[in-house]
């Protein structure tokens, strides 16, 4: 199978997953010396697409390949943090917080807790401060220093996965009113910003964070 021209990918619904979080997704794995084909071939993404700049995937595609990289490695933070995190960490997580929390700030201080239990779980917090901005606004900042992440992947995906999670905590969408990120804005930043779920201005990549924060 050949891997499609540009010209083909580039008007690809904006509903897909841009190439470089493919590859992202992969280093890991590649850095721990895992075949990488095998876990291509469960998303049914052929190798040669990765050299293809603006080749687009399936959000189904993706779903499959990073549950093959955790599978693979047995580590949800796919071969990036510090230590692995093992399958299985966030359903638990999930068992922990879901029925047991009076509110949404008792839901997320508690997950904060639970992660801060493993030397390699995300470290996030919710800022206090945020509520000078008004009474239902709150910012949720997360510290991942500690990750070998080049591509910043982990910093992207845990923004939007806190912001689903939470989100589904409480049976409805969550306003946004930022989303901010440490590191400089990078090469693909633009596709970041097409297929990102937020609907908050394209201002993420700042020093300050008032709203919801990957470092």
């Amino acid at each position: 199978m050949s891997a499609p021209l540009e010209s083909e990918v580039y008007g690809a619904p904006t509903r897909s997953v841009a190439i470089h979080h493919v590859r992202a997704a992969l280093r890991g794995a590649r850095r721990h010396g895992v075949d990488i084909a095998p876990l291509l071939e469960v998303a049914s993404t052929p190798p040669e697409l990765l050299d293809v700049p603006l080749a687009r995937v399936s959000p189904q595609q993706f779903a499959r390949l990073t549950q093959a990289v955790w599978q693979a490695l047995d580590d949800e933070l796919q071969g990036l943090g510090p230590h692995p995190l093992k399958v299985g960490t966030f359903a638990m997580m999930c068992h922990a917080v879901v029925h047991c929390s009076p509110d949404l700030r008792t839901a997320i201080n508690r997950s904060s807790t639970f992660y801060g239990l493993f030397p390699s779980g995300p470290r996030f917090q919710l800022d206090q401060r945020a509520g000078e901005l008004g009474p239902q606004v709150a910012a949720l900042v997360f510290d991942l220093s500690g990750f070998d992440d080049l591509d910043h992947y982990l910093a992207e995906s845990a923004t939007v996965v806190a912001h689903r999670f939470a989100g589904r905590l409480i049976r409805r969408r969550i306003a946004l009113t930022r989303v901010e990120f440490s590191h400089p804005a990078p090469p693909h930043a633009l596709q970041v910003l097409m297929e990102s779920p937020f609907e908050v201005p394209a201002e993420p990549w700042r020093e300050l964070a008032p709203a919801l924060t990957g470092g």
